[in-house]
């Protein structure tokens, strides 16, 4: 079930220019992530397009209690790439794991679900 309410906040990220694409280059490949900032660009989300965001929205009322199939970060993600409004980064693999880091030590990205591990270079 989708929320009225989460797809206003989804339209108000895709028509505030806070839904970005990040393209990360790793050994001549590439690969895609997608990021969502909060209302004030403080704070951002990461989104894995249909399956994953990791917003507590996302963890307790769609993995855990089952309320919802999506929350507003996936909802916003979708709409921006339908239409065409995102930006895009492309990020090496070495400067991605910076940001992410030096992001998460700052407070502004929520990484509940990835191991520690994963994170260091």
């Amino acid at each position: 079930m989708i929320e009225k309410l989460d797809v206003l906040k989804a339209r108000r990220a895709v028509f505030s220019g806070r839904v970005w694409k990040i393209i990360v280059e790793s050994q001549g490949n590439s690969w895609e992530t997608w990021i969502v900032y909060g209302p004030k660009m403080k704070t951002c989300h990461i989104v894995v397009p249909g399956k994953h965001c990791d917003c507590l929205d996302f963890l307790f009322n769609v993995i855990i209690r089952r309320k919802k199939c999506a929350c507003y970060h996936i909802i916003a993600q979708k709409m921006a790439e339908a239409q065409g409004k995102y930006q895009t980064v492309v990020l090496k693999e070495e400067d991605f794991v910076e940001v992410l880091i030096t992001q998460k030590l700052k407070g502004n990205i929520t990484i509940w679900s990835m191991p520690r591990q994963r994170l260091q270079p």
